[in-house]
């Protein structure tokens, strides 16, 4: 399914502590206060002028160890790998994004248009402030669209940005408006993949250190090199 939202709609789920968090203010404090206001008088200039696009799909799945192979159609189906916590958490379990679906997977990916940044790209501020302000849309749209947890590909249960190459594969990202990189860092920069959890213990995490052994049968499973692979890895 294909989409756009408007700032209007989107503005009530902007987190503030996060942005504030990107400008290095503290939040409750007169500075973010202020900050909020411009930034607030910012996306009033642009409520008719920018959208956010977006794209969510659901697929069926099976499980093979810690991967998950969609099946798109009779012909074809398509692995997507995933790496495992190596060191227990609190409860005693090493996680795995795996672990938390079932017979389906939700994908999903949101982009801002690109207007308010192009406007103010001779303005260093009001060019941070377009772009911070662009990158809280994303994240508002992918939270409007999909309830439950949402694991973002390049995050820390997801350290792996090749794995934007697979999910262009299968939802086709031109149709938002969205290139990747050779990294697999998506452009425009206030863009966002990932994968909607709704099983009830679903949680976010972090994969932590990668161990050598488990990089190089990720690998195998990713069908990389391990070079390659180290490539793409934000751990």
């Amino acid at each position: 399914m294909l989409g756009k939202l408007d700032i209007q709609s989107l503005a009530p789920l902007i987190s503030w502590p996060h942005f504030f968090y990107t400008w290095n203010v503290k939040d409750n404090t007169s500075e973010a206060d202020n900050l909020r206001c411009e930034a607030e008088a910012f996306l009033d200039k642009y409520k008719e002028k920018c959208n956010v696009n977006y794209m969510i799909h659901t697929y069926d799945v099976v499980h093979d160890g810690d991967d998950i192979i969609i099946k798109t159609d009779a012909h074809s189906n398509v692995r997507i790998p995933f790496l495992r916590q190596q060191v227990p958490n609190s409860e005693g379990y090493c996680l795995c994004i795996s672990d938390f679906i079932a017979d389906k997977v939700t994908l999903f990916a949101t982009s801002v248009d690109q207007i308010m940044i192009n406007d103010n790209v001779d303005d260093v501020y009001f060019s941070l402030l377009a772009q911070t302000l662009s990158d809280r849309m994303a994240e508002a749209a992918a939270e409007k669209i999909a309830k439950g947890v949402r694991p973002a590909v390049g995050y820390p249960s997801i350290p792996d940005m090749s794995i934007n190459f697979i999910l262009d594969e299968l939802m086709d990202f031109s149709r938002i408006g969205v290139e990747l990189t050779d990294s697999g860092m998506m452009m425009p920069h206030a863009s966002v993949s990932g994968f909607v959890l709704n099983h009830p213990k679903a949680q976010y995490f972090s994969v932590g250190d990668i161990s050598e052994e488990q990089l190089l049968d990720y690998s195998q499973r990713r069908g990389y090199t391990y070079e390659q692979t180290k490539r793409f890895i934000h751990a």
